[in-house]
C-alpha cells in the first residue's frame, strides 16, 4: 500500500457525522460548540478557526493519523484510532477510514482486526474528528519497506522506499526517489559531477562493462589480470603487451620509449 502519510503536531478538529453505512462526513468547526464546552471556549476566542480544518491542512492525496471520538456530556464514551485520507464529494468532506488501528471506551481498547467499529449514536452525542499522532513507532510502520525520520524535532515521519529506488534528501525532508526522478534532477547531476571532479583517488568499478560516451583523462592504466574474454576493437594488457584485438585477430601495439 502507497500512503503519503503526512503527520503534523498541528491541532486539526471538525465535528462529524456518521451514516448508516458508516461513512464519516466533516462538518466544520462551528457544530464543535454544542459537542465539548472546550470548544465553544476555543472558537469564541478564535483559538480555534476555520483554518484547523481538515481541508485546510491536507489534500485528497495525503494520508494522516485521525481520531474519532464519541461525545456525550463532556465526556468520551468510544473513540477510534487509524489512519485515514480525505475525499471530497461536490461541497462536501468526508473522512475515509483507510486503516483502522485501535478502538475502545472508557474502560479498555481492542486493535481494529476485524475493520472499523461502528458509532451508534443517540440524539444527545456528538462525534469529534481529530487528526492525531502515532501513539508508538510501530504506527508508523504501516507497511513493508517503511522507514521512520523525522519531518521537525520530535515529529516522526514514516518514508515508503518504493522499488528500483535510494532514500535521500534534495530539498525538503527525507523522501524515497526513484533512480528516473534523481537521474533528472540538475541540481544533483551538477553536485555529483562536482564532486567526482574534486575527487583525485582511485575510483573502483566492479562491473564487466561500462558504456561512456565521452571520457578525458590524463592518464589509462590497464589492469594485467583477469579474465581476456574480450570483443571487437578491445585494447589490453597481456604480459605486459598491449595488444588490439579487431574481432579476428590480434595486433601487438607498438610501444618504443620516449626520447
Amino acid at each position: 500500500m502507497n500512503l503519503n502519510l503526512k503527520i503534523t503536531s498541528k491541532l486539526i478538529v471538525e465535528a462529524a457525522l456518521i451514516d448508516n453505512n458508516n461513512n464519516v462526513e466533516l462538518l466544520g468547526i462551528q457544530p464543535l460548540c454544542e459537542a465539548y464546552e472546550p470548544f465553544k471556549f476555543a472558537i469564541r476566542n478564535k483559538t480555534l478557526t476555520n483554518d484547523c480544518s481538515f481541508s485546510k491542512n491536507f489534500s485528497e492525496s495525503d494520508c494522516f493519523f485521525y481520531s474519532l471520538q464519541q461525545v456525550r456530556k463532556n465526556n468520551v464514551i468510544k473513540y477510534e484510532h487509524g489512519i485515514g485520507r480525505l475525499k471530497k464529494d461536490n461541497k462536501r468532506f468526508f473522512l475515509v477510514r483507510e486503516i483502522p488501528i485501535s478502538y475502545g471506551d472508557d474502560k479498555s481498547q481492542s486493535l481494529c482486526t476485524n475493520g472499523c467499529e461502528t458509532f451508534s449514536c443517540s440524539d444527545c452525542d456528538h462525534i469529534i474528528a481529530q487528526a492525531s499522532l502515532p501513539k508508538g513507532y510501530a504506527e508508523c510502520l504501516y507497511s513493508d519497506n517503511v522507514l521512520i525520520s523525522s519531518s521537525a524535532p520530535f515529529l516522526p515521519l514514516a518514508v515508503k522506499v518504493e522499488p528500483n529506488s535510494i532514500v535521500g534528501r534534495l530539498d525538503s525532508n527525507i523522501s524515497s526517489i526513484a533512480f528516473e526522478d534523481l537521474c533528472s534532477n540538475k541540481n544533483f547531476s551538477e553536485e555529483l559531477i562536482s564532486l567526482l571532479k574534486k575527487y583525485n583517488k582511485q575510483i573502483a568499478l566492479q562491473s564487466p562493462k561500462v558504456n561512456i560516451k565521452k571520457i578525458q583523462t590524463n592518464c589509462v592504466q590497464f589492469d594485467n589480470s583477469g579474465d581476456v574474454g574480450v570483443k571487437k576493437n578491445s585494447l589490453v594488457l597481456q604480459d605486459n603487451v598491449l595488444k588490439f584485438y579487431d574481432g579476428s585477430n590480434w595486433y601487438k601495439v607498438n610501444m618504443e620509449p620516449i626520447e
